[in-house]
This record gives C-alpha cells, structure tokens and sequence, in this order.
C-alpha cells in the first residue's frame, strides 16, 4: 500500500508540476493527489456538454479525446496526453463553454469540486464559496 501512493504520488505529480493555478506545496499537492479519481473512457463517451456546471478538473493520461463546440459542431483541438483541461470553468466559476467527448478507450484523472474545497478547507481552514 505503501509503495502504491509513492508510485501514484510519482506518476502524478507531474500534472502539479506545471500547473500555475495551484501552488507548488507539498502537502497541498499530497493531499489533492490523495483525491485524484482515475477513470477508464470510453468512445463516444461524453466527459462533459456546454452550459454544464463545472464539477471537477481533469488530466489526460491516455486515449483521445476532442474539444468541440455542440453548438456549430466543430471540433477546436484535441486534448494531449498528460494535458489539464476543464479547469478554466473549474476555477474560474464560469458555466462550461465546450464539450468534451472521448474518441477512443483511455485513462483521465479527476478531482471533483467538492473534493478540492475540502482539501483547501483541511489545510488552510478557509470555507470557500459555491458558484
């Protein structure tokens, strides 16, 4: 059990590594890594749809997956491997405003909002708000 959070703590840190929106704290980046959900995708399979609310953040582990615009069907970029996405709705308080859908069979991580909050609130005990 041991050996697995070091391995985990190892393969996943590179995500906090270069992402400015979270400080680089040890114990904040322990914790949230603690919190990652990781989850198989599917094709077709449908991670989030404009105007969604923003419930968690992600990181690309494998697979392919599209950005695209639902409303003109137009598909603007494709997420890279070890790439963050949804977290400028996550973070910023916005509704979402693409889709995001699963091209072929893959691996993400996610940190729910709920997750992220109470994180923030264990280490720092602020409250923050819900958008």
């Amino acid at each position: 059990n041991k050996l697995r959070k070091e391995l985990n703590f190892f393969l996943h840190s590179k995500f906090f590594s270069n992402f400015k929106l979270i400080p680089k704290m040890p114990k904040l980046i322990n914790l949230l890594i603690e919190k990652l959900e990781e989850d198989i995708i599917y094709p077709k399979e449908i991670l989030y749809k404009e105007k969604d609310i923003p419930n968690h953040f992600f990181f690309h582990l494998e697979g392919k997956i599209n950005i695209y615009f639902e409303h003109i069907d137009l598909i603007v970029s494709r997420v890279k491997n070890s790439a963050i996405f949804g977290q400028v709705e996550f973070f910023g308080g916005f509704i979402r405003r693409s889709s995001v859908e699963c091209v072929e069979y893959g691996k993400i991580c996610k940190i729910s909002n709920q997750n992220f909050k109470s994180t923030l609130k264990s280490l720092y005990d602020i409250s923050i708000e819900d958008y």
